[in-house]
């Protein structure tokens, strides 16, 4: 009926403008900062949106009466919905297993959000249950002097560190990254200070990198000021890794911080050119991480070069704050 045909046309309208509101919004979001929240939309809520759209455009274009008509206007209708639930495959949602036992070594990254001294031990117990070999922890808060005291056995009763492990433990803290490693030692340097982009570097010496299987690691901590236009950020980051590589001063195996924005933000790419997402690579189940008791978006990442032999990334809840951290499973047996 004509009724119904042009309502099918109605609601396929609505499918393409979702489809290329998905499709564009990196784009928009640097081109027209005003609309820069549409690459916070993360791609799961995309996919939600066309999903439902999509079964009743397909289930009105059942009624053609041509067979091969309509098979055709209805693997069309799949279309827009496959396209997005890849994106949400790649960037949000792996469904690789986890490689827990895999042998690896862990490196553990957490925005722990400067807890308190009652909390950081519940923050602490968490990060030691991944068993990680190195962690980097940015605004630690407490945790650098509670740890240091179970390091030194002084609450033995109250810590879950076995006491074999704890000397083990040698932790570097330059304000805002501290960094903790159980294989030797590590150097923490400020790169940059200025307009809330803030950069670190982390230096292995080789007992570390032997183990972890690479020895320079650039950690940044990105405003969390929604006002602030991220295309912008990731920009200036970008020109400060840049200059800083050319004076020879940094080089990279791996970059990790709390971006305060979506893979998908325009100039991500570029911030630090051979160096790629990781979790398309190596990502384990749902990627988001934030907030954290409800995770919807991904805004702490990984990036390394195709050299860093990843196995697994996956996330976990340190019980405290508003961000879930990522561990990463370097090298080991598959």
């Amino acid at each position: 009926s004509r009724p119904r045909d042009l309502l099918s046309v109605a609601v396929g309208i609505g499918v393409l403008l979702l489809l290329a509101g998905w499709a564009l919004a990196p784009v928009i979001s640097t081109e027209i900062p005003a609309a820069q929240a549409m690459v916070w939309i993360p791609e799961w809520t995309w996919l939600a949106a066309l999903l439902p759209l999509t079964a009743v455009w397909g289930w009105m274009l059942s009624s053609v009466r041509s067979r091969r008509a309509r098979r055709c206007w209805m693997g069309i209708a799949l279309v827009p919905s496959l396209v997005v639930g890849w994106g949400v495959w790649q960037r949000e949602w792996s469904p690789n297993p986890f490689e827990h036992g895999g042998g690896g070594a862990r490196i553990l990254f957490l925005n722990a959000q400067d807890p308190p001294k009652e909390d950081a031990g519940t923050v602490l117990d968490a990060i030691q249950s991944c068993d990680p070999d190195l962690v980097v922890i940015v605004n630690p808060g407490w945790i650098g002097p509670v740890w240091r005291i179970r390091n030194s056995g002084l609450e033995e009763e109250a810590s879950p560190i076995e006491p074999d492990r704890r000397s083990e433990w040698l932790i570097r803290w330059v304000s805002p990254v501290l960094v903790a490693s159980r294989c030797g030692d590590v150097s923490v340097r400020t790169l940059n200070w200025k307009d809330g982009i803030r950069v670190m570097r982390v230096k292995a010496s080789e007992p570390v990198s032997d183990i972890v299987g690479l020895s320079d690691i650039v950690v940044v901590d990105l405003p969390s000021d929604p006002t602030v236009i991220r295309a912008e950020v990731l920009e200036r980051l970008s020109i400060l890794l840049d200059q800083k590589q050319q004076d020879g001063d940094l080089r990279a195996d791996l970059l990790l911080g709390d971006f305060n924005t979506t893979p998908r933000t325009g100039g991500m790419n570029a911030v630090w050119p051979g160096l790629e997402d990781l979790f398309p690579r190596a990502g384990s189940g749902w990627g988001a991480t934030w907030p954290r008791d409800r995770p919807l978006m991904r805004i702490d990442l990984a990036l390394a070069s195709e050299q860093v032999d990843a196995r697994s990334l996956w996330t976990f809840d340190p019980g405290w704050g508003g961000h879930r951290g990522v561990v990463i499973e370097i090298g080991g047996d598959r």
